[in-house]
């Protein structure tokens, strides 16, 4: 049961200072919860503080549909 938070190498069109990752799992049967608790954790990591907001979602049409991920997009807030 492995997880990668990675860039995504072929990036949509995002507005400025908007960030496009995935999130890949080795596994099937991934909750919500589990996806958000992830991608804070790994944005945490990445960054090294939590000023930031996530949205994620499932792509129905997958590119790589043997291995389950979620697209994120992502950016830094100010407080």
């Amino acid at each position: 049961r492995d997880k990668r938070f990675v860039k995504n190498e072929y990036p949509y069109q995002v507005p400025t200072g908007t960030y496009h990752y995935v999130m890949w799992y080795t596994y099937q049967n991934t909750s919500d919860e589990e996806i958000n608790y992830d991608i804070k954790n790994s944005l945490y990591e990445l960054v090294g503080h939590k000023s930031f907001e996530f949205v994620w979602y499932e792509n129905p049409k997958m590119s790589v549909p043997e291995i389950y991920h979620v697209q994120v997009f992502w950016h830094l807030v100010n407080n």
